[in-house]
């Protein structure tokens, strides 16, 4: 699309119903925006995946 600029930046999605999830799964964009336990994690790029001993390294 000509005349459009890119902007680089960040997107945070707050849910805590497994609907977004699911639609990022079926869209294949887990790896785009993944799950963090907390706003902290987020910033550190903890995924709430990991265990809380990895967390705490």
């Amino acid at each position: 699309m000509s005349g459009m600029n890119t902007t680089l930046g960040w997107v945070r999605v707050v849910h805590d119903r497994p609907g977004a999830g699911l639609v990022f799964r079926a869209g294949g964009l887990q790896e785009r925006f993944p799950r963090y336990a907390s706003a902290q994690d987020a910033w550190k790029g903890v995924p709430a995946d990991h265990t809380a001993a990895d967390r705490a390294t």
